[in-house]
């Protein structure tokens, strides 16, 4: 008689494998928020670490209807680039920025274990949600480090040093068409859902936009692919960038302003300015990019505002709509490289005072 394959859905199952091909654990903890994939906290039963986070990818969302598929092989491409991590940086004032250690990868049942932050780490969107100040958040540090870890990536992404790994993220094609379907796949059917935007003008626009935006990118650099507040864990002695199974080689302007949408939505919708003070820091600490790139920013920034909040929870409908609005207006001005006024905006530091007319 043949035995039934293993429901690795099932974290007995799932416990029970890992325990045989990595090390024995007498808990899985399900951990929310996760968007693709099955993700727990780990107790090993002896020995160090004494926790770990494990990812199990099925082909399929987990947070969207089962039949919308996605490869298994995500959580190979992320083993991989946190096997090849990018440098850490840690700044002058001792803010450190990196990536979790991969423990172990088991192909069987399509899963990772990694370090774990520790229970008492916390994502930035969660933090930004509970209205800190700028102190309480350390903004002008926390935007600096992540600023200069950003720069770091894309600059060690362009290098001989991480050629190898180049290759293999090249191959991550089903992670671009996700991005570009998620943004620019739904950004002109976001105009009938969001009738109080004012964005039925702008439909042609954001048709053409839409257009022109590929999945296939110029192979410019390593992105993190997935680069935004939920995916940035604070602790107490730094930053650690989680969650890299939509990294790729692509082009920057993706990373840059993903962050920047995500640290201005909770001001938006609650006032919190502790985002905007991350933001500054951390477009100043990446530093100068060319005209083009920033373009690109400015745009994605609007699509972001556009597309995302009628889409991720966000409240009200009417807040909605104005944030659809702002984002909207910085869609416009960004296409038509309106540098006077995006300098006087949020993206403000972004603007070399060479492109204004």
């Amino acid at each position: 008689m043949i035995s039934p394959a293993p429901d690795y859905t099932s974290a007995d199952q799932l416990k029970s494998r890992l325990s045989t091909v990595f090390t024995p654990l007498s808990t899985l903890t399900p951990l929310s928020g996760g968007f693709a994939n099955f993700t727990y906290r780990g107790t090993v039963s002896s020995g160090e670490p004494a926790t770990v986070i494990i990812k199990h990818a099925e082909p399929f969302a987990v947070a969207l209807a089962q039949n919308i598929a996605l490869d298994t092989v995500r959580v190979l491409f992320e083993s991989t680039a946190l096997s090849h991590p990018p440098p850490s940086v840690t700044t002058a004032s001792g803010f450190t920025v990196s990536t979790p250690k991969v423990h172990h990868y088991d192909a069987e049942s399509h899963s990772l274990v990694i370090a774990d932050a520790g229970a008492g780490s916390s994502d930035l969107k969660a933090l930004l949600l509970s209205a800190p100040t700028a102190a309480d958040l350390a903004a002008k540090e926390l935007g600096e480090a992540l600023g200069m870890w950003l720069h770091r990536l894309h600059s060690w992404g362009r290098s001989e040093g991480a050629e190898e790994l180049r290759s293999v993220l090249a191959r991550n094609t089903q992670a671009a068409t996700v991005w570009t379907w998620v943004t620019y796949g739904q950004l002109v059917e976001t105009v009938a859902m969001l009738p109080g935007a004012g964005l039925e003008g702008s439909a042609a626009l954001f048709a053409e936009i839409a257009a022109a935006t590929s999945a296939v990118q110029k192979t410019e650099t390593i992105v993190h692919g997935d680069f935004w507040c939920g995916n940035v864990l604070l602790g107490d002695t730094g930053a650690m960038v989680i969650d890299w199974e939509m990294a790729r080689v692509g082009e920057v302007w993706g990373d840059l302003a993903q962050l920047c949408a995500e640290l201005y939505l909770p001001f938006h919708f609650s006032g919190t300015e502790a985002g905007l003070e991350v933001m500054k820091e951390f477009l100043s600490a990446y530093g100068r990019v060319s005209e083009a790139v920033a373009r690109r920013v400015v745009v994605h920034f609007g699509v972001h505002l556009v597309v995302w909040p009628v889409r991720s929870g966000w409240k009200t409908q009417s807040d909605v709509e104005r944030c659809a609005a702002v984002g909207k207006e910085f869609i416009e001005r960004g296409w038509r490289s309106d540098w006077k006024w995006v300098k006087e905006s949020v993206l403000g530091r972004l603007v070399d005072e060479g492109w204004i007319v």
